[in-house]
């Protein structure tokens, strides 16, 4: 990560993805787009709107940016996003199939406790 990313996090900050979405890209440089609650609609829009490089998500997050307005996800440039990591519970098929045709191959999913980092993607 450098001073050109830019990480959008809005989930509660409980768990090891706080660390390595917040903290460590702060660390090196990174800008951080922080938000109190997740609104799926909001998020698709800052990723164009704040040039958001990175972005964790969870999949009923992944639900909720696919139930967003078709006006919302035709405006969807989504050319500054180079990853998009999610895990913490298991993803419906059809959810992350969604997710893949709509963002590419920028989606990737991790598995670890809470504690632990990033061992697959």
């Amino acid at each position: 990560m450098s001073q050109q990313t830019a990480n959008l996090y809005s989930s509660a900050c409980l768990s090891f993805a706080q660390w390595a979405f917040t903290f460590m890209p702060m660390i090196n440089g990174s800008s951080v787009v922080m938000r109190h609650k997740f609104d799926g609609a909001e998020t698709v829009e800052l990723i164009d709107s704040e040039k958001i490089t990175n972005i964790h998500l969870v999949p009923t997050q992944f639900k909720r940016m696919l139930d967003s307005p078709e006006p919302v996800k035709e405006a969807f440039v989504g050319d500054s996003l180079e990853s998009v990591w999610h895990g913490a519970a298991p993803c419906p098929a059809s959810w992350k199939r969604s997710m893949l045709d709509w963002f590419g191959p920028k989606v990737h999913e991790y598995y670890g406790s809470t504690e632990g980092a990033f061992i697959s993607r």
